[in-house]
């Protein structure tokens, strides 16, 4: 997500706590790697969404359910591994 301060061309809102301001009017979006465990899970599945409606695409690494089980590692090396391979653009661990 781009944010740029008093950027007309962002979209601005509070979800969750959380104050989201995204700019708007990019031609082309990032291809983004996400990974969390269960404690994120809940985060990574909005911000996911938001970037999706930004026009970005979004990679899931995982969780893909919440387990309280899971393990952060087994999600977010993967997601390192693809950012420094040039699978992703960008990686967001939670």
């Amino acid at each position: 997500m781009n944010a740029v301060a008093g950027d007309s061309k962002a979209k601005n809102g509070w979800r969750g706590g959380i104050y989201f301001r995204v700019r708007i009017g990019h031609e082309k979006g990032m291809k983004i790697g996400m990974a969390t465990d269960h404690g994120g899970f809940a985060l990574k599945e909005e911000l996911a969404a938001r970037l999706r409606l930004a026009g970005h695409e979004v990679v899931d690494f995982g969780a893909h359910e919440l387990n309280p089980g899971d393990d952060y590692p087994d999600f977010v090396f993967p997601m390192a591994r693809a950012v420094a391979g040039g699978e992703v653009e960008r990686g967001i661990a939670i």
